[in-house]
């Protein structure tokens, strides 16, 4: 390991010996290895696995196998993690060989787990996070125990497992319930089939089984859900509006968000949800399509709207939709939170197979269209599509995309026509980003001010300091930049560091410097405010951190104590005892080092200035945690060899603090015009279609094989729009993705509520005019691999906005509807609902291109 590189014909040998380990398949009962993602990018990149690019330096070895950004302060595996964004999984004998060549971290545990087969195909997964189960007796909120399950554990197993976690004597009759409201015994479903596992039933993370014993005269309190009609919110003292049929909301079960706001999104399209009411998927089920689900998620989604749009409750459970879910989909199982638009795909594809009126699907060949006009070969190609689909999802949600692919050597056109259900749209990077800096003046009367710059995305921090100066005309050397976290400055910032790694929310302040910052005239000192109470409490910083400048020279404790009080006057009342202080000497606004003279005064006149000090100075070395009082009596302080691991800290008690520190004005900022600037950074809808609809080069990774180069080039390919269906999604790829990052982009992206238009973006000349309407959103709000999905939905019956969040109902307002958040969007084309598109529903699926015979006028 001394070595940086090892011998060339080694590293090869190496690459040949792990390579078929790696391609592994998993199969039950094995056991594989959780390896960080930024130690799995090294690896790759110093066997040539992937190509030069990725951000690490080729050629170097990776070091001991280090899963620290795995794990939590408390060592365990964080929470919402995702496969090949954060991790890798390899076999063990692949781990038995990495750790044999590079060792692993000391200290640090393996993260193995266990290969479990999941769902109705019995699909081999590894088991990265066992359930962690809030188990509850007799109902009783606070006498519960968190047990950990496997998904694959029986409920009989589960059972011995509480038994004995709580002690219950051998011989007494105990029950256990799934109960989806801890405390409330008629909210619960009992798990009596011993041989179904934790999976079968429903059972996902963080949710709650209860064991019951019965009472002394044998009595149980729990009622099967299936009796009871309360919706989860009924208290007995608690006035709720009456249900409303659509305005339901959606039991969480744990991690279930991404569920509940597609359901509630789909719930509210009206055409497929009166298809479903009106019972017309009982007549349409395909219970033999191999690509099917035996029915069994159409009837599942049947039951669920049934329920929604009943108007008896105000909020039901989904559990029984999600049980079917996990069956045939165990990534939807409910481990950890999930992508909303993935299960948005899965559901229609599912409803799709589940009511294919095409009970014999007939082979296809695939059929040279060269030569064709684009009008012919569209036909042939939707044609075909639904010789082998045709559903109401066909019906209302897929239409026909065009694609053309360029050779760049010999200029040989690929033209395909392809059926869609929705539209990803990338999110077009702008160049510039919206940075809030706070500027700290010199003077120190003045407040700070917030300040929102544009800079260059992948800029400086001198372009930071740019951009203020174009304000402020502060020179930049004259700006001392720092990022300040719980009231300490955690990082002083160079104006040759990259901002791309800072994040837009993170306390960056830039101090106003009486001189400049790259000349030897003064020692830049940070000071930090601390107050520390022996018999009060515990040390605590507070307040905004200070920045002073001093002379490289030597300094009396009493002109450091008073250059520091200069910078507080704002907010710190002198005493009327301390009234002596000359104010000149107070005045440092001008940049005068008067301050730091030697002094004359008379010995009794400095006895009386210590004795009303209001705080004490210490010595802070951050690199050894030691903090040293300065004597005030002692020889002048040098700070020419002033360290940057050191600063100082000016201790308060808690009476001077309360009586002379003026806590609300020292945290006032005010803020500065350009924080107004809101339209950068803001999007419209169709820069993203016309960036969808842009002609672009393939990477690497994704050469396209020329038949007639007879090889892989990278072409250049471009997608258009042919004909758009009648239910148009629009996904915004928010979520970014590469070998060794991941990011969200927040971006405001601006959509119409009302009269989306589509002509311009459709290149059929025969199509049909296509103007949407929005019905519903799909909300995304934190980081990736967690936050918390919602849903803005339209009522069809009372024509109002809603907000759905999980079991919870709120009317909005149809301005809320546009947010950064929004992250699938659901539009309804116009006059879907007029008798003659009412026709063609069940019409063989055309409705793409049969809909061209109608003229306007009729469509009204």
């Amino acid at each position: 390991m001394a070595n940086q590189v090892e011998d060339e014909s080694t590293t090869e040998e190496k690459k040949k010996e792990i390579t078929p380990l790696l391609s592994k398949k998993m199969s039950k009962g094995q056991t594989w290895y959780l390896i960080s993602l930024e130690w799995w990018c090294k690896f790759q990149n110093y066997f040539g696995f992937v190509r030069d690019g990725d951000g690490v330096q080729p050629c170097v070895l990776p070091g001991h196998i280090d899963n620290s950004s795995l794990l939590n302060d408390n060592g365990d595996l964080k929470e919402n993690l995702v496969d090949k964004l954060d991790y890798e999984l390899v076999p063990s004998e692949a781990w038995d060989l990495l750790v044999e060549w590079f060792g692993k971290v000391p200290g640090q545990d393996p993260l193995k787990r266990q290969v479990v087969e999941l769902g109705e195909s019995k699909q081999p997964m590894v088991e990265v996070y066992l359930l962690l189960v809030k188990v509850c007796k007799n109902f009783e909120a606070d006498n519960f125990k968190i047990l950990q399950f496997s998904s694959t554990d029986t409920i009989g197993k589960a059972m011995k497992d509480i038994i004995k976690a709580f002690s219950i004597p051998e011989g007494v009759d105990t029950q256990l319930w799934h109960s989806f409201i801890p405390g409330v015994p008629i909210q619960c479903e009992p798990l009596n089939k011993l041989d179904k596992t934790i999976q079968e039933v429903g059972i996902s993370q963080g949710q709650t089984i209860v064991v019951e014993t019965p009472t002394a005269k044998g009595a149980w309190a729990a009622k099967p859900l299936r009796e009871s009609n309360v919706s989860p919110n009924t208290g007995a003292n608690e006035r709720r509006q009456a249900p409303q049929p659509g305005i339901c909301g959606l039991w969480n079960l744990g991690n279930t968000c991404f569920m509940n706001s597609v359901l509630q999104c789909m719930s509210n399209c009206p055409p497929i949800t009166d298809y479903f009411l009106n019972g017309e998927h009982h007549r349409e089920l395909n219970t033999n399509n191999p690509l099917g689900m035996g029915g069994e998620i159409a009837k599942a989604y049947g039951d669920l709207v049934q329920n929604m749009w009943s108007g008896r409750q105000s909020s039901i459970s989904p559990h029984q939709f999600k049980m079917q879910v996990g069956r045939f989909a165990p990534q939807f199982s409910g481990y950890q939170q999930q992508d909303s638009q993935e299960y948005l795909t899965f559901l229609l594809d599912g409803l799709h197979e589940d009511l294919n009126r095409i009970k014999d699907k007939p082979y296809i060949e695939q059929q040279d269209g060269d030569g064709l006009p684009d009008e012919e070969m569209a036909r042939i190609s939707w044609e075909n599509y639904l010789k082998r689909n045709d559903s109401i999802i066909v019906d209302f949600f897929h239409g026909l995309l065009k694609s053309t692919v360029v050779c760049p050597d010999c200029s040989k056109i690929s033209l395909t026509f392809d059926p869609f259900c929705y539209l990803s749209l990338p999110l077009p990077q702008k160049k510039e980003r919206l940075f809030e800096v706070v500027l700290v003046p010199e003077d120190p009367l003045k407040k700070p001010v917030r300040y929102k710059l544009s800079v260059p995305k992948k800029g400086l921090v001198r372009d930071i300091c740019q951009a203020l100066n174009e304000y402020t005309k502060i020179p930049e050397d004259k700006m001392f930049v720092v990022h300040i976290v719980r009231n300490h400055i955690h990082e002083v910032l160079s104006i040759d560091n990259s901002i791309m790694t800072i994040e837009d929310k993170e306390g960056i302040y830039i101090f106003e410097l009486p001189v400049s910052y790259n000349d030897n005239d003064g020692k830049v000192i940070q000071v930090c405010l601390w107050q520390n109470d022996l018999i009060n409490g515990p040390s605590e910083l507070f307040g905004m951190p200070l920045v002073i400048v001093i002379p490289d020279m030597k300094c009396h404790y009493d002109y450091l104590y008073k250059t520091i009080l200069n910078r507080m006057r704002r907010y710190v009342t002198i005493p009327k005892n301390c009234s002596y202080l000359p104010r000149d000497d107070l005045n440092m606004s001008n940049g005068s080092y008067s301050l730091f003279e030697d002094i004359s005064s008379e010995a009794d006149e400095l006895e009386q200035m210590k004795q009303f000090h209001l705080f004490t100075i210490h010595l802070h070395i951050s690199s050894s945690g030691i903090t040293k009082e300065l004597d005030p009596n002692g020889k002048p302080f040098d700070f020419s060899n002033f360290r940057g691991d050191q600063s100082l800290f000016i201790r308060w008690n808690k009476k001077n603090r309360n009586l002379y520190f003026k806590d609300n004005i020292a945290l006032e900022i005010d803020s500065h015009d350009s924080l107004r600037q809101r339209r950068m950074g803001r999007l419209q809808l169709k820069d993203c279609l016309e960036l969808y609809t842009t002609t672009e080069k393939l990477g690497v990774d994704d050469a396209w094989y020329c038949s007639k180069c007879k090889k892989h080039q990278r072409a250049t390919k471009k997608f258009d729009l042919w004909t758009l269906p009648r239910i148009l999604i629009i996904h915004l790829k928010r979520f970014s993705y590469n070998r060794c990052r991941r990011d969200k982009l927040d971006t405001l992206v601006e959509f119409p509520i009302q009269g989306l238009d589509m002509n311009d973006y459709v290149i059929n000349p025969s199509a049909a005019p296509a103007v949407y309407d929005l019905f519903a959103v799909c909300n995304h709000y934190g980081a990736m691999g967690g936050g918390h999905y919602t849903a803005y939905a339209k009522n069809k019956l009372d024509e109002k906005w809603h907000c759905f969040d999980d079991n919870s109902v709120s009317y909005t307002s149809k301005e809320s509807v546009v947010s950064p958040a929004a992250y699938v969007l659901f539009y309804m084309q116009r006059d879907i609902n007029n008798p003659n598109f009412a026709r063609m529903i069940n019409s063989g699926g055309a409705v793409a291109f049969e809909s061209e015979k109608y003229s306007d006028e009729e469509m009204e």
